[in-house]
Parts: C-alpha cells; sequence; structure tokens
C-alpha cells in the first residue's frame, strides 16, 4: 500500500508563502479537472466527480459552479443553492472573502429558475380541521379585515397554546 509523504505544516521551501503558493497550485488543478469534466464526463458519473471536487477544495469556486448548475439541470435548485451557501461560509471564514460575481449571479438564476417552476395557479391549502375554532371569533375577524383591507401579511402574537396558528389557518380557508 503507498504511503502519502506527509507536507510541512509551513508548505513546501519552509516558507507560509510556499504554501499558499502550493494551495493556488491545488485550486488551479481542480479547476482545470473541473473544466475537463464538464466539456467529457459522462452523463451518470459527472456529479459525484463534481462532489468530489468540491470536497477536495471547497474554497474553489469552478468546480462549485459547475455542481451548482448540473444539480439545477437535474431538477435539484435546492441543493444547488445550498452548495453555494456553503462555499459562500465556507470562504468568508477561510479567506475572509465573497464569492466572485460569476458565482453569486449563476446562483441567483438557479434561484430565479426555481422560483419561475413552481405552480402558483393552484395554492397549497391545508386539510380544514375537523372541528370548529371556538372563543376566537373576535381574533378571526379582526385578521380577516386586515387582509381584506390589503395587508398581505398579519403578525398575530400571544402565548404559546391559544390556537394563533389555527385562527390564521381558518382566515386562510375562509378566503
Amino acid at each position: 500500500m503507498h504511503r502519502a509523504t506527509p507536507v510541512p505544516a509551513r508548505g513546501i521551501g519552509g516558507s507560509h508563502r510556499g504554501g499558499l503558493s502550493l494551495h493556488r497550485a491545488l485550486s488551479a488543478a481542480v479547476s482545470r479537472g473541473a473544466d475537463h469534466l464538464r466539456d467529457h464526463a459522462e452523463d451518470g458519473t459527472e456529479l459525484d466527480r463534481f462532489r468530489a471536487l468540491v470536497s477536495l477544495d471547497p474554497t474553489n469556486e469552478v468546480p462549485a459552479q459547475h455542481l451548482m448548475s448540473l444539480l439545477a439541470e437535474r431538477g435539484q435548485p435546492g441543493v444547488a443553492l445550498r452548495v453555494f451557501q456553503d462555499l459562500r461560509s465556507r470562504l468568508l471564514a477561510d479567506e475572509g472573502r465573497v464569492a466572485d460575481p460569476e458565482t453569486e449571479d449563476r446562483a441567483g438564476e438557479i434561484a430565479r429558475e426555481a422560483a419561475g417552476r413552481r405552480d402558483r395557479s393552484a395554492p397549497r391549502r391545508v386539510a380544514p380541521f375537523p372541528t370548529p375554532l371556538v372563543g376566537r371569533s373576535a381574533e378571526v375577524a379582526a385578521v380577516e379585515a386586515l387582509v381584506a383591507r390589503g395587508f398581505r401579511f398579519v403578525t398575530v402574537t400571544g402565548m404559546g397554546g391559544i390556537d394563533k396558528s389555527r385562527a390564521g389557518l381558518q382566515v386562510d380557508w375562509a378566503r
């Protein structure tokens, strides 16, 4: 079995700058590998290979962008946006910087495409409660009046267990 030779903590040549150039060389190799995979990989294994590249260098934006695009193309925009969020937090924590504008733009495109695919013609509703709401008719009427006046968001506050959520659902079902 082959054993890897440990690299000194300060990088090649013992200097901190050597360590940075080693990291840059690795990042460049991962980027080239990501570009090659995008152009030549088989469809079934492509996703796994990009995941591996992202895990090798989690702050490299090139394989992360390709992985985000693949996931979005395969109908997984939520997972693609989680890859972006992980990348963004890693960049901030490890390198003290934000993602490149190109990466930010790609994440925005994925989010907009996902929002456009949602079917808004048929609102999703929860099933009505089998029992009536008792003792909250004044509160329900007040919320219904606000909604009727055009307020899109209404906050109902109070102690836990006094049927705030159920009152809101009651208003929704009454519409």
